[in-house]
């Protein structure tokens, strides 16, 4: 092998198992394919095993790409956009109820969520809707 150990993937002092490879490290494989390495060789220069090296080389060869395919799964209810949005009523409309801030929602920003949706969604923030009403300003008595 040549004095090619300058491009080593940096590696966590205790490597996990099972860990996803980031795509600078794939496209290193890539690059390293492409210049005419060996899979052994790339995988001695990566610090990285020879079958992973190997799968990466044939999804790009598959796909054209070495990103992860998207995973299923249930999509989010809220966007982050909305999220801020509700949170930022939630906190001016402290003392309404549920109602009222579902209310204002959907009139003012046209978010439209089941209420049980909406709730679950105020509790993630780690806000609560039912706020003890809000008390006139009283000033301590005496000092």
């Amino acid at each position: 092998m040549e004095n090619i150990t300058h491009v080593r993937a940096e590696q966590p002092e205790f490597p996990q198992r099972r860990a996803e490879h980031s795509d600078f490290v794939k496209g290193k494989v890539i690059g390293l394919h492409q210049g005419g390495h060996s899979t052994r060789q790339m995988a001695h220069i990566l610090v990285i095993p020879q079958s992973t090296v190997s799968n990466i080389i044939i999804r790009y060869r598959t796909t054209g790409s070495v990103t992860t395919p998207k995973r299923p799964g249930r999509p989010r209810a809220a966007t982050p956009e909305q999220l801020a949005i509700i949170k930022n009523t939630v906190l001016a409309l402290r003392c309404s109820p549920l109602r009222v801030i579902k209310h204002e929602l959907e009139t003012k920003h046209g978010i439209k969520f089941h209420y049980q949706t909406l709730l679950a969604i105020i509790y993630s923030l780690g806000l609560r809707s039912n706020v003890a009403p809000c008390k006139p300003y009283k000033p301590p008595v005496g000092n």
